[in-house]
């Protein structure tokens, strides 16, 4: 049976775009910690054709959103299968 309820927390995890950028936009971070524009639309890309995207918005393997985890340098795609960035 397939919920959209998160197990962690009890909250939906169906999150609307605004949600997204108010989340994205609350972390403070230096120039220096992101990636290029260039950079974080191939991430996406490669997110967004990813079987493991659950929701729309979240990795299943790191339960990070992935707009978020996209756009730091330190980051990587966290398939066991291999990066797919």
């Amino acid at each position: 049976m397939t919920t959209n309820i998160c197990k962690g927390c009890t909250r939906n995890v169906i999150l609307k775009k605004q949600e997204v950028d108010r989340i994205l936009s609350k972390n403070k971070v230096s120039e220096n910690q992101l990636v290029s524009k260039e950079v974080f639309e191939k991430r996406m890309s490669a997110c967004k054709t990813c079987s493991s995207i659950v929701y729309g918005t979240t990795c299943s393997h790191s339960g990070c959103l992935v707009e978020y985890r996209a756009k730091f340098t330190h980051k990587h795609c966290p398939s066991p299968h291999g990066s797919r960035w």
